[in-house]
């Protein structure tokens, strides 16, 4: 039987093996991405053959060979063992869960200088750099650079990158590839604890926009007994005011329970408290107070869609009119569902004929919809169908949109 001391060596050795084999393999993207060949880059240190068997981990390597490849690769063995060791993918998640651009811009900028990481770790970073941001076109440049190169990839990178791509079709409303793509996540073997989460994190946020409440409570079980869900007290917020968003859907008795969460709220996350209690409010039918709870937060697509759905609900005419207003001052340059839905809502109150909301909803709202998939606007969009193809006499659209044949 091993001894204690043992036991330690082999456990040391096997963690001396990962690191060379960390070490081998960016040895060989590094290679790989500078163009070199194998024995332009193993000429005067080794043979071609033996450089093969080290960047492909079939060999024990002294430290000597991996200062004087490195250095053929411009950089500097020291500081690759000081920073490479460290899971840097673990700790952009962590500052991705919590929102936190400036970590990652700090971390970015100190990678890109001590010229220890490959371009394509750094081209991740960029990544969810600008998918935190809304930048989404450069996060696609980005995507599409990456996935020339995914067959280099080890493992955890390649379910890094998929996260990304996924975050970005959610980012984007392309729920349809997020549908695809997410149970794969989900099922994706992984001992991060933090990238489990997050991809829990990204499913729920998906589960409740598209209305699978089933899944949503079903993953929000696991959700609640995460070993790390304490750690992260934003999406901890975020995901007990959609569950509650979601009863509220059913019951109208959950304000005791909403004003305990707005108890221990911190400032800093209020703005994301009131969106999901604007929500509350509209499936209370307490329309005003939802408009006027959302006319002080920021101008966001979501909030504005809040005040939207609650302008188009309140029968008073005037102060339809009067809410519109604000709302027609507000600048939106997000394409997407909501402020397809804002523009109807638009239209609507500025009384364009039954005739051409009909055809705005029939021919261009509803049809993108089946792409956006987003439960809430879909829901109130199938409802102003029915009533324009009431009142232009199409009943069998009315009836057929209510039985969604």
């Amino acid at each position: 039987m091993k001894n204690v001391i043992e036991t330690l060596q082999e456990k040391y050795n096997n963690v001396a093996r990962n690191d060379k084999a960390k070490l081998a393999k960016f040895l060989k993207r590094r290679r790989m991405e500078l163009g070199y060949t194998l024995e332009e880059v193993s000429d005067g240190i080794c043979s071609t053959s033996y450089l093969s068997k080290i960047e492909n981990c079939q060999v024990e390597v002294d430290d000597n060979y991996y200062h004087m490849l490195f250095e053929k690769l411009h950089l500097e063995y020291q500081s690759i063992v000081e920073h490479r060791m460290v899971p840097i993918y673990t700790e952009i998640i962590k500052a991705y869960l919590k929102d936190d651009r400036a970590f990652i811009e700090s971390k970015l900028n100190g990678i890109v200088g001590n010229n220890a990481y490959c371009d394509t770790e750094i081209e991740m970073l960029v990544v969810i750099y600008n998918l935190i941001g809304g930048s989404m076109e450069e996060a696609s440049t980005s995507i599409r650079k990456l996935e020339l190169v995914k067959n280099t990839l080890s493992l955890d990178e390649l379910l890094f990158l998929s996260f990304l791509n996924v975050v970005y079709d959610y980012k984007t409303y392309r729920f349809d590839a997020v549908k695809e793509n997410i149970e794969v996540l989900l099922r994706s073997s992984t001992t991060d604890e933090v990238m489990h989460l997050a991809i829990i994190d990204l499913a729920l946020n998906y589960y409740y926009e598209a209305g699978f409440k089933a899944q949503f409570y079903h993953l929000y079980a696991e959700y609640l007994n995460h070993p790390l869900k304490k750690i992260f007290s934003r999406i901890e917020l975020i995901h007990s005011l959609q569950e509650l968003v979601l009863l509220g859907e059913e019951r109208d008795d959950l304000d005791d329970q909403f004003y305990l969460l707005n108890s221990i709220t911190p400032p800093e996350l209020l703005s994301i408290y009131h969106y999901y209690y604007g929500w509350y409010l509209v499936n209370k039918k307490a329309y005003e107070q939802a408009f006027l709870l959302m006319q002080n937060e920021p101008n966001t697509v979501q909030n504005l869609t809040v005040m939207g759905i609650s302008v188009n609900r309140i029968n008073d005419f005037n102060v339809s009119i009067e809410y519109l207003q604000i709302l027609k001052n507000q600048d939106l340059t997000i394409n997407g569902p909501y402020e397809e839905f804002l523009d109807y809502m638009r239209l609507k109150l500025e009384q364009y004929g039954y005739s051409y909301l009909h055809n705005y909803l029939k021919h261009q709202i509803l049809p993108h919809q089946k792409r956006y998939q987003c439960a809430f606007l879909l829901k109130e969009e199938e409802h102003e169908y029915q009533k324009v193809a009431f009142e232009l006499g199409r009943y069998k659209e009315v009836v057929k949109a209510f039985l969604k044949i």
